[in-house]
């Protein structure tokens, strides 16, 4: 099971193009920028949930 990858499925076409007509990005923009968020959105979250030993 792979955490990006549960995420990114989540992003609907519909999610997508509703996101592009706010961002007025592409669709092929906003999607590429997304795919590079999402993993460091994650492993900020991942970083900031940790707790200390």
């Amino acid at each position: 099971m792979n955490l990006i990858d549960l995420v990114k499925g989540q992003l609907t076409p519909e999610l997508m193009n509703a996101a592009s007509g706010f961002l007025g990005e592409s669709s092929q923009a906003t999607t590429k920028g997304f795919d590079a968020a999402i993993p460091s959105i994650l492993g900020g979250i991942l970083n900031n949930s940790k707790i200390p030993a």
